[in-house]
């Protein structure tokens, strides 16, 4: 995103341009190319961020990164958790990890391999009951964890109405 700058923050130069470049950002083991945009000051040859642009680069960086490495995109874990009717934090509590996890990665920020693995499992409702019924009984005083259980089970009787397999995972919770 360009904003209006009139100046170099350096120089004080009128003589500036907003230019893009491909620029090389390391994620885990990758170095990813993307573009990268900033104001570049012909006179003194600073380069400056545009302070609105933010990380738009890095999080192109690591979509780069998540479609070379069959990770799951940010409005996927956002489609997964919606699924089941929860907020961020309801389903991190259920995974155990840290409250912030699911707003970071669903806000573009990069999960790591072990995170991406079990929430892609979480796509599948078997998965996501089984998980239900193997946590701590303290969150199931929840209310949406078990009204979640029931989305669940609805989705598994649609998905799997035909197969008598997943009967007895259905009468737990």
């Amino acid at each position: 995103m360009k904003d209006k700058i009139s100046c170099c923050i350096e120089c004080g130069s009128h003589n500036i341009e907003y230019v893009t470049k491909p620029e090389i950002v390391k994620v885990v083991d990758d170095e990813i190319m993307v573009d990268a945009s900033y104001w570049l000051c012909y006179d003194c040859k600073s380069e400056f961020k545009n302070m609105f642009d933010g990380n738009s680069y890095l999080l192109n960086a690591y979509n780069i990164y998540r479609k070379k490495h069959n990770m799951l995109m940010p409005e996927e874990i956002k489609a997964i958790r919606e699924q089941y009717g929860l907020t961020q934090e309801e389903l991190a509590s259920l995974l155990g990890w840290d409250k912030k996890s699911i707003a970071r990665y669903e806000r573009g920020s990069l999960q790591d391999s072990s995170h991406d693995r079990m929430l892609k499992l979480l796509k599948e409702p078997v998965a996501f009951l089984r998980l239900i019924n193997d946590i701590n009984m303290k969150l199931l005083n929840n209310m949406n964890i078990v009204k979640s259980a029931s989305k669940c089970r609805e989705l598994i009787k649609t998905k799997y109405s035909h197969n008598d397999c997943y009967k007895d995972i259905l009468e737990t919770v």
